[in-house]
């Protein structure tokens, strides 16, 4: 099997895991503005800041690119290349996640900081409209870019950069108080584990239901 067909191995997965988890704790050792709390005792309302880097309509547009962009390029690119065949496992981890983020966040039912007054954050199991656990934001941001890290981080190291969406989105939904420090956290951990099952296998889902040939992809078309 050539280089091009190999899935990435658990090894990326881990240095990935190994990246966010360095960036967690530079984000959350810098003193949070109240004593954290819930599961991890590292839970704490940040300050609000919603603007700049932080912008809601900035993270909402973030969000719905992150939704469509893989399938554009995995539709244009096809299955024909290494790129394409990243780009549509980068499609199927990313739908994959929205999928399973919703199922967690229908059991965990926890409140948002900015849902309770005061902000509690253990406080779980409250009602289906309560969704913080984990973020969608950041599992969504993960799952698209992991699959990328974990095919081209060996060979082509600036491919890192792409963490740095997944680790913006968590810090900027804990800037806006929409999510506790935990949610973040899991939000990485559930976007990393869709990733990895999403290119665990030799093929992306395109080629294993349609066969070799299955997406030529609108790039060879024109």
């Amino acid at each position: 099997m050539d280089a091009e067909h190999r899935a990435p191995s658990l090894r990326a997965v881990r240095r990935a895991a190994a990246v966010l988890a360095t960036a967690a704790a530079l984000a959350f050792s810098g003193g949070p503005a109240r004593a954290g709390g819930g599961p991890l005792g590292i839970d704490a309302v940040q300050p609000l800041r919603d603007h700049g880097l932080w912008d809601p309509d900035l993270q909402r547009a973030a969000y719905y690119a992150l939704i469509v962009g893989p399938w554009i390029g995995a539709l244009v690119e096809g299955t024909e290349t290494r790129i394409g065949r990243t780009w549509w496992r980068s499609a199927e981890s990313a739908t994959a996640s929205l999928v399973a983020v919703t199922a967690v966040k229908s059991i965990a039912q926890r409140r948002r900081p900015n849902q309770a007054d005061p902000p509690d954050p253990d406080l779980w199991r409250q009602g289906s409209e309560y969704e913080a656990f984990p973020s969608g934001h950041v599992t969504l941001a993960t799952a698209a870019v992991a699959p990328f890290i974990m095919e081209y981080g060996r060979d082509r190291p600036e491919v890192w950069a792409l963490a740095a969406i997944p680790f913006w989105m968590g810090l900027a939904r804990i800037n806006v108080q929409a999510h506790w420090q935990t949610d973040v956290l899991g939000g990485w951990a559930l976007g990393l584990a869709t990733a990895w099952l999403a290119t665990k296998p030799d093929s992306p889902l395109v080629l294993r239901v349609f066969g070799d040939g299955g997406f030529v992809g609108l790039r060879y078309r024109w």
